[in-house]
């Protein structure tokens, strides 16, 4: 049998079809996300709609045969927020994750959202409330886009909309701990309860395949449609992150950091996240970092091509070159690059980058192992800069906690697959695997111990890491 995982990232759709039993990956598919720039950026749903049936279609057409197919798990960002008419179209855009629309209620909120992250969905509805009273008026539902998507998928219509606690956890409005809606956080922000979906577990069917794309894609009658939750936590699930204590870090556009625990903590950082796991039954302490997209915007402000050629030669630099150091704070809202001189070089200048990062991320994973109440000893890591040589060099001198890395590229879309096969089958096949790194050798070792304890003291007199949140 073969199971499909769909991943709606920020830039990038991805499916991938899966074999149970050989571990063989059949086919991929990928296009661009859907943006919307105009009047007011953000996404089309129907366009994301529209262009997840494509790449499903041909991924599935890439197959052997789509006859096998078992199920369909569909994973998304959470915090993006779809606003649903009467006829079930979209009222308006979708405000993006990153997007800091709405950030600005987070300062004032009634004690039901005291501490709530201000990127979370809830701020962004304020905003549109407040700003966009034409299309809040027209609303009639409230969709995540993965759940936009899954009624797309089993043609349900808007009152087949559901959101499963994965999800939901990132709302602002979901109690972890009772799994239920909190109306009153929803109202604040201008909408109504009655306009909310329906609850369902991460990693359970939530319909099956309409017969209309069962026919054009040759598949099976009844195919069931899993809502396989959060992305980045979709991906640590296929990494193996299936028991309390373990960590995970998916590295792209952000770079998210999760701990496993069997219960929520009993205090919580006000910068860390805490949820429902996308296995119904784990929560987790979650804290994100915006490395990839730090990284990008030095690499472009520095008119630099991210190739095989530049990591080369930020690879054959000495650790802390030339004495640079690039101090982030938070979750990378602030970064300063320090003692540049007049003879460095872009390259050197990049490397720096990547290693204050790698500073500022076993920051989090400092922070996430307090906030657990676990030592975190080992962290699967995944995604495409985990691929990279020199970045898995720097993890390994100056992160606090030992290493292993898959290299699976697609992991999210593979995780979504496993849900969708434990929704069907009760369980899911193991992990990929994931390596360990060679040991650096002790000339490099001892350097890289020496620019941590140099970072740690200029961020301590400088830019605390803990600061900002």
């Amino acid at each position: 049998m073969s199971y499909l995982g769909v991943d709606i990232g920020t830039t990038r759709i991805k499916a991938l079809l899966y074999e149970t039993g050989t571990g063989k990956v059949l086919a991929e598919g990928a296009a661009a996300t859907p943006f919307s720039p105009g009047g007011m950026p953000g996404r089309d749903a129907e366009a994301v709609a529209r262009t997840v049936l494509t790449v499903v279609a041909g991924t599935l057409a890439q197959g052997p045969s789509a006859a096998s197919l078992a199920g369909i798990g569909v994973t998304s960002l959470s915090e993006e927020v779809v606003l649903v008419d009467e006829s079930g179209r979209p009222a308006g855009p979708v405000i993006p994750w990153f997007d800091p629309r709405g950030s600005e209620y987070a300062a004032d909120v009634p004690p039901v959202l005291a501490g709530a992250n201000p990127s979370f969905t809830v701020f962004k509805l304020r905003w549109l409330a407040q700003h966009r009273r034409e299309e809040a008026s027209r609303t009639r539902f409230l969709a995540g886009l993965s759940g936009y998507v899954l009624a797309h998928l089993t043609g349900a219509g808007p009152a087949g909309l559901t959101m499963d606690w994965s999800h939901a956890s990132r709302s602002g409005f979901f109690d972890i701990t009772g799994r239920s809606w909190i109306p009153e956080a929803l109202e604040w922000a201008g909408f109504p309860a009655r306009s909310l979906p329906r609850l369902v577990p991460p990693g359970s069917a939530v319909g099956t395949l309409s017969a209309e794309l069962a026919r054009a894609w040759g598949a099976p009658a009844r195919v069931p449609v899993v809502s396989a939750g959060h992305d980045h936590f979709c991906g640590a699930f296929a990494a193996g992150a299936r028991q309390p204590g373990q960590a995970y870090l998916s590295a792209g556009t952000s770079e998210a950091h999760l701990v496993l625990c069997d219960q929520p903590p009993p205090a919580v950082d006000p910068g860390v996240d805490v949820g429902c796991y996308v296995d119904g039954q784990s929560y987790y302490v979650h804290r994100n970092l915006l490395s990839g997209r730090l990284y990008q915007e030095w690499t472009a402000a520095l008119d630099l091509q991210d190739d095989e050629e530049l990591q080369s030669e930020m690879a054959a630099l000495s650790p802390g070159p030339g004495g640079l150091r690039f101090l982030v704070s938070g979750r990378g809202e602030k970064a300063e690059l320090v003692n540049p001189g007049s003879e460095t070089n872009k390259a050197a200048i990049l490397r720096a980058v990547q290693e204050g990062i790698a500073v500022a991320a076993g920051g989090v994973a400092d922070l996430l192992a307090d906030t657990s109440g676990r030592p975190v000893a080992e962290y699967l890591a995944a995604g495409p800069p985990t691929l990279q040589p020199l970045w898995r060099e720097l993890r390994t001198g100056l992160g606090t906690a030992r290493f292993r890395f898959v290299g699976q590229r697609e992991t999210t879309a593979l995780g979504a697959a496993l849900l969708a096969q434990r929704a069907v089958e009760g369980t899911a096949d193991s992990p990929v695997q994931a390596t360990e790194p060679a040991p650096l050798p002790a000339e490099a070792a001892a350097a890289y111990r020496e620019l941590l304890r140099s970072y740690q003291s200029a961020t301590r007199e400088e830019t605390p890491l803990h600061a900002a949140r």
